[in-house]
């Protein structure tokens, strides 16, 4: 169950969320290039975490294993794309979205961790979060989605991940990238992913 000083945290990270879906296309448009610091080693530890995957990721404008659409890359707005799911487990406290650039030239870069998305959501929207949602820090330093760029002429595999927590992150919009995956690693109870590529 949320607490009043849960709810009041998820709203005050909402403005800054919604700042950052407005301008998507300036965070971070080069992320992935070849001067990409080095990766997550939270994001793969996060990637090997023992959870059953039983939640189903599927999006109306992509395709498991298909491009991912210019608008949601550094080539169009650069807005997050809308994103579905069903089959959470019993138990869910809230739901977590991360996106992964797993063929990053210096390990995993983190484009997007949105959470505090209660579990009566469903989905995601085009370029918006629900109500009391907010996106936390990514690989950049910034909150926000950091539209995927990778180096010119390269493919580069964009992971999508739906995760259910079994308890609600603690004031994510204060963690680090680092901190955020860690504490989803800890709190994760199952999992689906819908995979994407692009190549510039």
């Amino acid at each position: 169950m949320r607490t009043a000083g849960a709810r009041a945290r998820r709203r005050a990270g909402r403005g800054r969320a919604a700042a950052a879906g407005i301008a998507l296309a300036v965070l971070a448009a080069g992320g992935c290039s070849d001067d990409t610091p080095a990766g997550s080693e939270a994001a793969d530890a996060l990637a090997a975490v023992r959870v059953p995957d039983t939640i189903v990721v599927t999006s109306p404008v992509l395709t498991d294993g298909g491009p991912l659409a210019l608008p949601f890359t550094c080539e169009g707005p650069g807005f997050s794309p809308p994103l579905q799911w069903t089959d959470l487990p019993e138990g869910t406290a809230e739901v977590t979205v991360v996106l992964d650039d797993i063929d990053a030239p210096g390990g995993t870069y983190v484009h997007w961790i949105a959470t505090g998305i209660d579990p009566t959501e469903a989905a995601l929207l085009e370029g918006q979060l629900p109500p009391d949602a907010v996106s936390a820090v990514n690989s950049g330093g910034e909150p926000g989605y950091a539209p995927p760029c990778p180096p010119e002429g390269e493919e580069h595999r964009y992971v999508f991940s739906v995760y259910a927590l079994g308890e609600p992150l603690p004031a994510p919009e204060a963690l680090t990238v680092d901190e955020t995956l860690d504490a989803i690693a800890g709190s994760a109870i199952a999992r689906g992913v819908l995979a994407t590529r692009f190549t510039r």
